[in-house]
């Protein structure tokens, strides 16, 4: 967020807390981090109304298309066995949704009680569903070469390497992750869980949590809004998927650094 949000943000709480003492008195000493949040929440998800909280105008969007994967799966550990049972992928280009994809797959795998109660995904439902071999090729022909990107990336890698591996196919790209981004651009948010920051930046919920279009769509919409942040915050005039994998590796402290490095090498 910018100098200017910061500013309101810090000038509002005052604010507001004076107003909760002409009310009730003394607020609890945790008030003003409650407050605090609220408005940063406030703040992300109008910002969008509010240019003059900014530094610059809107930036023009150059960012590289790319395919936003999720997974549901029977575990936890593609390694230890779990298998796909769902997966989707949405084409970002421009900060929107371009095109889709998503199947259920049987890929012969019990599907444990607590991952139905989660997932809503039921066994019936995996037995009905194409083979994963079916699935998997479809799905591959569908992302291409697209750099991916998921939201805990490391889970949804392992799994697309494993079930690519299992029809003789390798991955061509790299990921981003949208968690680890997220980290970075949005450091006080409660927690970096997808719906957790979904709420934070009042972003629409797209259906249900841990059905894989729908976080696949949650986890665009989000990349789409830390795209907005940091050309924002930086001055970008555009951002890569190269960019993006090079910040979600720096710490929160190292950002700017990072990205005037990146973006020298850039111009070079």
């Amino acid at each position: 967020m910018m100098l200017r949000a910061r500013q309101y943000i810090n000038r509002n709480t005052g604010a507001m807390l004076a107003a909760l003492r002409l009310e009730a008195g003394d607020p609890p000493a945790n008030t003003f981090l409650e407050v605090q949040r609220a408005l940063c929440q406030f703040l992300a998800k109008v910002r969008h109304l509010a240019p003059h909280f900014y530094r610059g105008h809107p930036p023009t969007r150059a960012m590289d298309t790319v395919a936003v994967i999720d997974f549901e799966t029977t575990g936890i550990s593609a390694d230890a066995g779990a298998r796909a049972t769902e997966i989707a992928a949405v084409l970002l280009r421009d900060g929107r949704i371009v095109d889709r994809y998503q199947s259920l797959m049987n890929a012969g795998a019990w599907v444990p009680p607590f991952i139905e109660e989660l997932t809503g995904i039921t066994n019936d439902m995996v037995r009905a569903a194409p083979p994963a071999a079916t699935v998997m090729r479809e799905v591959a022909d569908f992302v291409g070469a697209y750099p991916l990107v998921a939201h805990n990336a490391s889970f949804d890698r392992r799994f697309w390497d494993a079930e690519l591996a299992r029809i003789r196919k390798r991955r061509v790209q790299e990921f981003a992750c949208t968690m680890l981004l997220a980290r970075r651009v949005y450091p006080h948010a409660p927690n970096h869980r997808l719906g957790t920051l979904v709420e934070f930046a009042g972003l629409p919920v797209a259906g249900r949590y841990h059905r894989a279009m729908a976080d696949a769509e949650m986890a665009a919409s989000l990349l789409a809004r830390l795209e907005d942040e940091l050309t924002q915050r930086f001055r970008l005039a555009a951002l890569t998927h190269a960019m993006l994998r090079e910040i979600q590796g720096a710490s929160r402290y190292q950002l700017g650094g990072c990205i005037a490095r990146f973006a020298g090498r850039a111009s070079a």
